[in-house]
C-alpha cells in the first residue's frame, strides 16, 4: 500500500506567500509529496494564489481551498482538523522547517501503523522525551508536557480514525482560546492512547519567544481552553504544563495590561478564576489579586518587559556557543505564528 493511502497532509495558510513558497519547495522535495491532500488558504490578500497555483503540479493530489472570506485563524483550522481523512493525518503551516534526515524513522511509523499518535517536534518536547514509546498518561506521570507539546500544530500526527463529534465540537466551543484542539489532546490521554515521540525532532522552528501580538493573550487563552476538560485533576495538570519558569510571570503581568486597556474584561477574569482546579491556589491568588492591584502590577510588568528584553537581546548574542542553549541546533527563527 502506498504511503498516500496511510498519510495525508493539510496545510492551512494566510497571507504569508514568501515563507508559504520555502514550505511548499521542501515539502515537494520530500517523500511526503504523493501525502499532500489539501491547501485551506484563508482568504489571502496577497500573491497565496499565485503560488498555490505554481506548485499545484508538483503535487499528484493536491487540492486547493481558497476562502471568499476570512472565517478567522482557528477555524481555518478546525475546517482542516475535521476534514475526511483515510490513515494519519497531519496539519502543516506556512512557515514550517523540515528536518527531512528524520523522514524515514516517520515513514517506518507510519507503515507500521503501531501507535495512535506520533509526535514529529515541538518547542515543550525535553530531551529525555524523545524516543518515548508508551501511553499518553504514563508519559505525562513521568513529567512530560503532552498537553502542552501534543497542541504544536505542525508536530501531531494522529490516526484520523480517533475523530469523534465530540472533540470536534468541544473544539468549535473554545474557537477564539487558540486551542480548539485542546479536547482532541485530552482524548488521548481518557483513552489511553498510545504515543511515539521520534528519536530527533522533524519539525523544528523558532519558538523561543511567543509573538508579541500574541503574548498578552496566551495566559487566558490556555486557561480557557483547559476548562473544555471536564476532569478536574488533568485539567490542573494541563493548565500547569503550560507554564515553565519565567513565562509564567511575563503572561501574568501581560494579562495586568490587558485588563488596563480594556482587552480582558474583568468578568473573563471571574470566569476563569471561578474554572480553576482549586489546587491552584497559587494561580488563583494572583489572578484575583489583579482585580484588586492592576497599577501596582502594571508597573512592575513594564519593568520585567523590559529586563526580559535586555536579557534575551544579551543571550542573542550567544546563541551557538553554549551547549546549554539548545539541544539540537535550530535553524534561523521565523517570526509569526501559524498559518492561521
Amino acid at each position: 500500500m502506498a504511503l498516500s493511502d496511510k498519510l495525508q497532509i493539510f496545510l492551512i495558510t494566510y497571507n504569508r506567500a514568501d515563507k508559504l513558497e520555502k514550505t511548499l519547495l521542501r515539502l515537494a522535495e520530500s517523500p511526503f509529496a504523493p501525502c499532500f491532500a489539501s491547501i485551506l488558504d484563508n482568504a489571502s490578500t496577497d500573491r497565496t494564489p499565485e503560488v498555490c497555483e505554481q506548485f499545484k503540479t508538483s503535487f499528484t493530489n493536491l487540492k486547493l481551498l481558497r476562502r471568499e472570506k476570512n472565517i478567522g485563524g482557528c477555524a481555518n483550522f478546525m475546517e482542516a482538523f475535521s476534514a475526511p481523512c483515510k490513515g494519519y493525518k497531519w496539519i502543516l503551516c506556512d512557515d514550517d522547517y523540515f528536518d527531512l534526515t528524520v523522514a524515514e524513522e516517520l515513514i517506518g511509523l507510519i507503515e507500521e501503523g503501531s501507535f495512535d499518535v506520533i509526535l514529529a517536534g515541538s518547542p515543550g518536547l525535553k530531551k529525555k522525551d524523545y524516543g518515548y514509546a508508551g501511553s499518553a498518561p504514563v508519559l505525562i506521570a513521568g513529567g512530560s508536557r503532552f498537553y502542552f507539546t501534543a497542541t504544536f500544530l505542525p508536530g501531531l500526527i494522529f490516526k484520523s480514525s480517533l475523530l469523534d463529534d465530540d472533540s470536534i465540537m468541544r473544539g468549535y466551543d473554545i474557537l477564539h482560546y487558540l486551542w480548539p484542539h485542546l479536547p482532541f489532546v485530552h482524548k488521548l490521554v481518557r483513552e489511553n492512547r498510545s504515543v511515539k515521540i521520534l528519536s530527533r525532532p522533524l519539525m523544528q522552528r523558532g519558538f523561543s519567544d511567543p509573538p508579541e501580538n500574541m503574548g498578552r493573550s496566551v495566559f487566558y487563552s490556555w486557561c480557557r481552553s483547559c476548562c473544555a476538560i471536564d476532569d478536574t485533576a488533568w485539567r490542573e495538570k494541563a493548565i500547569l504544563q503550560f507554564f515553565d519558569g519565567q513565562f509564567f510571570l511575563r503572561s501574568l503581568f501581560a494579562l495586568t495590561e490587558d485588563l488596563q486597556r480594556g482587552a480582558l474584561k474583568r468578568s473573563q477574569l471571574f470566569y476563569l478564576i471561578e474554572n480553576l482546579p482549586r489546587g491552584l491556589l497559587g494561580l488563583r491568588i494572583s489572578l484575583i489579586s489583579l482585580l484588586f492591584f492592576p497599577v501596582w502590577l502594571l508597573g512592575i510588568n513594564l519593568k520585567f518587559s523590559s529586563a526580559m528584553s535586555n536579557l534575551r537581546l544579551g543571550r542573542a548574542r550567544f546563541v551557538g556557543k553554549s551547549e546549554k542553549t539548545t539541544i539540537w541546533k535550530q535553524p534561523k527563527k521565523i517570526s509569526g505564528g501559524c498559518g492561521l
